[in-house]
């Protein structure tokens, strides 16, 4: 435990020396694939069900290449490239209404579908099917802002060595605004730290950390922790969890 203990203040003092509240920046690894290799390969993963897959793929598409219509692939080959299309037929088969009638929406805002009137009618057949599943009397869900004091609070705790403190905090962050990736990351590695202080015998920390990792992975699969920032453990685990 104390081997643990002294190897995370040496981390926690290196992090220090940075600005506080860097730890939230994402940084974005160099690209490993072509834009059009991950969005082929989610088509695939929708035919087989595989919407979840899907979501990941398609985030790291539209991280490398964000415009939509008809695209240069490889050689002379060209490509219709309807991202947010597909991704709201993805986010339709999680039953994530709410993420697949946004997603059409900026589908229908970039012009994906002008050109494609097969894909303009299922666009319209199902976000008709999860409007009706949203309910027309449901409110919409008003927009969190991240509240950067309480970001500080858990920051300072986290690199106190305070990591109750760390957890409780990016625990309200992450519950109060659930889409956001920073509050999950950061919970997450304060949870392994928890777990690591222990020394790595509560199985339910690091089931957490996962938990919180993984949820930030799916928010953002193009997003990734500073590997200057975080300790290289949590780095690793996270990327497993992509």
């Amino acid at each position: 435990m104390k081997t643990t203990t002294k190897k995370m203040s040496r981390w926690m003092l290196a992090a220090a020396a940075t600005l506080l509240l860097a730890c939230t920046t994402m940084a974005r690894e160099a690209p490993r694939r072509e834009w059009y290799q991950d969005y082929e390969e989610a088509l695939r993963a929708i035919e087989k069900d595989n919407p979840r897959k899907a979501v990941t793929l398609l985030g790291a598409a539209l991280a490398r290449e964000p415009r939509a219509g008809l695209l240069r692939a490889d050689g002379n080959r060209h490509i219709r490239y309807a991202p947010q299309f597909w991704l709201g037929v993805a986010y339709h088969r999680l039953g994530d209404c709410e993420r697949a009638v946004a997603s059409f929406d900026r589908s229908r805002a970039d012009d994906e579908t002008a050109k494609a009137p097969a894909l303009a009618a299922r666009l319209q057949t199902l976000r008709r099917e999860c409007e009706q599943r949203i309910g027309p009397t449901q409110a919409p869900r008003t927009a969190v802002a991240l509240d950067p004091a309480k970001l500080e609070v858990g920051v300072r705790a986290y690199l106190a060595g305070d990591l109750v403190s760390a957890v409780r905090a990016f625990d309200e962050l992450a519950r109060a605004v659930p889409d956001s990736v920073a509050p999950h990351l950061l919970l997450g590695m304060a949870l392994h730290g928890q777990w690591s202080a222990a020394g790595e015998l509560d199985a339910s920390l690091l089931e957490r950390a996962r938990r919180e990792l993984a949820r930030a992975a799916a928010i953002d699969p193009a997003a990734t922790p500073d590997p200057a920032l975080c300790p290289p453990e949590v780095l690793a685990l996270y990327r497993s969890l992509r």
